[in-house]
């Protein structure tokens, strides 16, 4: 099973990459965290399906990569699943060939830009589900008997609206699989789908239980992963029968259905063995592990996330016994068992590596730290990931004959005459380093991917010796010349037309919407630095050829479309052979004949908010209009009454920062609503939410909030942020299930009852008026927290401003509580741009700043071990330029507009976390400025929710995970 408590952290810890980063794009494969469960034939498609975690940050403009060719979707949303964080979509593919291979994969991005990828699947359309309808509508009088065993697909066959539940033969419901239903013939059928919690079949597409059937025999098949069985149940579909009252209802044996567990063996030395065991279906119901060899107690582990282990100290060439133990809460307890033979005595001379870290990826991927390596070590080496490990020599690679994939992004790396005659290689990662020359890579004949974006690459002629490249990155590399004409455009061309797929620009193609009504979509379109090589635009809808499109436009209406339907659009830019330089995928949904009233929103700004998320702008909008509108951010923009957004009745995510909200009444009604952000509004009473008891996260940040008795309501809600408020009592919370909890910056003095919160993994508390004492009940808290596992972060950077000029402000900072102060690395940012890394010291001078101007300074301090860090952040305005000064009256060039916290505060003589606020300090006319000045204990607006993601990202950190992506933006998890 997947371990969705380190995935769902891996998914916000992109945040904190991207702020160290200078390139353009994150990317994180994370083969859980972003799922695709399957690839299905559909006639004339395929269905793919997926799962996300979600953990405070949604997945949005998915992308389909097929082949390497990236396509933007508009995927279908499905059900929840059993668990609340797990959104699952599916999406049809009718762009597909007979008999050919596809590999699929999904990619999503987080709110920050960075892209999330998930493991591929591979699926070959074979295109005998439109074979068999072909058939069949052909079938004369004479093959009737024929056609009936076909009667599947049969579109004129009489169809009979049917309902299957399953259970097993003990009575319980297999919720972990998916289910397709086939032919007698073994073919598919088109449905694919998901036992509700009555255990009834429900298709993805539809998300209805009804299911039309013709008259036939069918299976319910589904695939065990764990055991590779495919599981089945026969019924049939017979006239006259209704299978809506009397559904049918399919038993599958218990024991096939059964997620067996299994022990994976990591590695093997002579004198190790290292493991990993399945997760249990609900890790939380584990209450410790126990691991033995050869029937005696190794270890006990009580984490039920950590599923690792190595025994050491054992003999060369001897077969031992592993077995793991679950021990459940309830009492119960099972086993898995393996047998498992440590290695030979190394063989062979010992490798010379010309660089340690080089050594040490090689070390950690064999699971060899008592010695050396030696050449037949390597031999055994079919993948490694050596990403951002600072090496910048490969010597001693070349012995890995057998390598397959290596990933060594990210390093210093010039030189690739160890890998010449590596050629099992077939996928290769070599983004961010510093390479010039490919020549060396001319013997791997079987590379399918190789990546090369962010290199100094002057040729890439050696590309087209590569038979089977499929995919390849050429991005960032100054050094190649894409103009028409020039050598490396040629071997682009020819590339593209043999059919690889090429990363070789950083922007890709859009379509933007313009304007929808019931029957018309007016699009607009751009695809940057392609128009020289293609001679048009081919226009689809619904993957029909709609327009070509000359060149030079860019534009076009569509119309005689039909009401309340959702369209796929896409373009392709194609040159005069037809080969695609770059597509972009887009999805709209057409609104319902306008019916109703006409709304009169009271708000101008929300108006048009609404009009933006609909892209209705050239008539009125109806009270109908808004039943279609399942999500909307209208941050920003100024709004102050919400008044005709109780409409909108089907809304699911509401996200309104930044606004200047105060009465919460027309939203009270929304109770569909999962997700709302309200933060940095003028909201101190949150009654008017008491209905919303869907809310599964609700952040509320810096708004001027005392009272939260009312969250106490609130049982679905995982994550909840109420930094920077005037919050005294957290009782409330007591007994909710959230997970991710911040309420740093409040008035805070008691956190007892944070001991309450069954499934709290992540608390954030700093800068509360806490009693930090060595001994203190608060310390209690803290460590009994963190004994069951919760992260808890309450240290902080307390900054302070000592010079302000017109171009300058100096800077230096205190860890607070004092007693546990370490040696930090600094990193410091101002207006969320990377300015400084690497400082030891605690203080800085900015420069070159503009005069008069607001700047939101963030220090990030990370220990040295990287198990760490601490966070502090300021607002401070520089000083006005004085045009005509009076000689003896000039300004203090110390003195400029200071935010929260900027007149040098000192370190409490107490060791609390009474975050003093100064005064508004006042400019030198006596006022105060115009912008509002910073609250007292509140992060600046910009700050926090980035603080919230950057905290959560480094909850990694702590939890064992190293992170050396401070240099790029992309992430592979595999």
């Amino acid at each position: 099973m997947r371990n969705r408590k380190w995935t769902n952290l891996s998914i916000v810890l992109v945040f904190l990459f991207s702020l160290f980063s200078p390139f353009a794009s994150l990317e994180t494969y994370a083969a859980a965290g972003l799922q695709l469960l399957d690839v299905t034939e559909k006639n004339e498609s395929t269905v793919l399906v997926w799962e996300v975690v979600n953990e405070g940050e949604e997945l949005t403009n998915y992308q389909l990569i097929k082949n390497g060719a990236v396509l933007d979707i508009e995927p279908v949303k499905l059900n929840e699943s059993t668990e609340d964080n797990v959104t699952r979509y599916s999406y049809e593919d009718q762009h597909v060939e007979k008999n050919t291979l596809y590999k699929y994969e999904i990619a999503g991005y987080l709110s920050t830009g960075e892209k999330v990828v998930s493991a591929p699947i591979e699926l070959t359309f074979t295109g005998h589900a439109a074979e068999a309808q072909s058939n069949v509508l052909a079938d004369t009088e004479a093959e009737a008997a024929e056609a009936q065993s076909n009667v599947l697909v049969d579109t004129e066959a009489e169809a009979v609206t049917t309902n299957i539940k399953v259970v097993t033969d003990q009575g319980t419901i297999p919720w972990e699989f998916d289910f397709s239903i086939n032919s007698d013939d073994g073919s598919e059928i088109g449905y694919y789908g998901y036992l509700d919690e009555d255990g009834f079949f429900v298709d993805y597409e539809t998300e209805s239980r009804d299911i039309n059937l013709p008259i036939g025999n069918y299976h319910l098949v589904t695939y065990n992963y764990s055991t590779e069985e495919e599981v089945s149940a026969a019924f049939t579909i017979e006239s006259g029968s209704d299978y809506v009252t009397s559904p049918i209802e399919l038993v599958f044996p218990h024991e096939q259905l059964v997620i067996k567990k299994f022990i994976q063996v990591e590695g093997t030395t002579e004198q190790s063995i290292s493991i990993s065991w399945s997760e249990s279906v609900d890790p939380e119901a584990v209450e410790k592990y126990h691991v033995y060899l050869n029937d005696e107690l190794v270890e006990e582990i009580t984490d039920p996330y950590n599923t690792v282990f190595t025994f050491s100290d054992l003999l060369a060439e001897t077969s031992y016994q592993v077995k793991v133990e679950y021990v459940y809460k309830d009492g119960t307890s099972e086993y898995v068992t393996v047998e498992v033979m440590t290695s030979a005595p190394p063989a062979g001379e010992v490798v010379d590596f010309a660089d340690e870290n080089l050594k040490k990826a090689i070390s950690n991927q064999l699971k060899i730290q008592h010695r050396d390596i030696y050449t037949d070590d390597m031999e055994k080496l079919t993948y490694l990931d050596a990403s951002y490990s600072d090496i910048s020599d490969l010597t001693g690679l070349e012995f890995a004959v057998n390598l397959t994939e290596l990933m060594a992004y990210g390093n210093q790396i010039e030189d690739l005459s160890p890998l010449a005659d590596l050629t099992n290689l077939t996928f290769l990662d070599l983004d961010g380093n510093l390479i010039t020359s490919l020549d060396d890579l001319k013997k791997l004949q079987n590379l399918e991917t190789l990546l090369l974006a962010f290199n100094q690459i002057e040729d890439i002629g050696i590309l087209q010796e590569l038979p089977k490249l499929a995919h390849v990155s050429l991005y960032g590399n100054e050094g190649l010349d894409f103009t028409k004409g020039s050598d490396d455009f040629e071997v682009l061309k020819n590339l593209i037309s043999a059919g690889v797929s090429v990363e070789w620009m950083l922007e890709s193609g859009e379509i933007f919407i313009k304007e929808v009504t019931e029957s018309s979509i007016k699009l607009e379109f751009s695809f940057p630095g392609v128009a020289d090589f293609i001679s048009s635009y081919n226009l689809y809808l619904n993957g029909e050829l709609v327009k070509e499109i000359p060149v030079e436009e860019n534009s076009y209406k569509i119309t005689g479309l039909d009401p309340l339907t959702e369209y796929e659009i896409s373009v392709e830019a194609v040159d005069e052979d037809g080969n695609v330089w770059s597509s972009a995928y887009n999805y709209v949904m057409t609104p319902p004949v306008p019916a109703g009233e006409v709304i009169q929103f009271k708000d101008e700004a929300l108006e048009e908010a609404v009009r933006d998320a609909l892209y209705i702008y050239s008539r009125d909008l109806f009270e109908s209009d808004l039943t279609i509108l399942t999500s909307l951010d209208a941050s920003g923009r100024g709004i102050e009454v919400l008044d005709g957004l109780e409409l909108a009745v089907n809304l699911e995510a509401l996200i309104l920062d930044y606004n200047s909200v105060r009465n919460l009444t027309p939203i009270a009604g929304l109770t569909n609503l999962t997700h709302l952000s309200l933060g940095y509004n003028k909201l101190s009473d949150i009654s008017g939410l008491a209905s919303l008891a869907n809310l599964q996260s609700l952040m509320l940040d810096g708004n001027e909030i005392a009272d939260i008795s009312i969250l106490s309501q609130f049982s679905s809600l995982s994550i909840l942020s109420l930094q920077g408020n005037k919050v005294k009592d957290i009782g409330a919370l007591a007994d909710l299930p959230i997970e991710f909890l911040n309420i740093g910056y409040n008035d805070i003095d008691d956190i007892s009852s944070l001991l309450e919160l069954e499934n709290l993994q992540y608390v954030l508390i700093m800068n509360n008026p806490l009693d930090l004492t060595e001994g203190s009940e608060t310390r209690s808290v803290i460590q009994t927290l963190k004994n069951n596992g919760v992260m808890v972060i309450y240290e902080y950077l307390d900054i302070s401003v000592s010079e302000v000029t017109e171009n300058s402000i100096k800077i230096s900072w205190l860890p607070v509580p004092e007693n546990d102060v370490q040696d930090y690395i600094y990193y410091v940012l101002v207006n969320g741009e990377e300015v400084a890394i690497d400082l030891t010291d605690s203080s800085y001078t900015l420069t070159n700043l503009e005069a008069d101007t607001e700047y939101t300074i963030e220090i990030l301090g990370i220990s040295e071990n990287s198990e760490s860090f601490i966070y502090g952040t300021t607002v401070v305005r520089t000083a006005a330029v004085e045009e005509n000064p009076i000689p003896g009256d000039t300004e203090n060039p110390g003195e400029g507009t200071v935010g929260d916290g900027e007149d040098a505060p000192s370190a409490p003589d107490k060791e609390t976390e009474n975050g003093s606020t100064p005064d508004k300090q006042e400019t030198e006319n006596g006022t105060t400025p115009d912008k509002e000045t910073q609250k007292s204990g509140s992060l600046p607006n910009t700050a926090t929710n980035s603080f919230n993601l950057i905290l959560l990202g480094l909850g990694l950190v702590a939890a064992g995970t190293t992170f050396f992506a401070l240099k790029r933006r992309r992430v592979v998890k595999q």
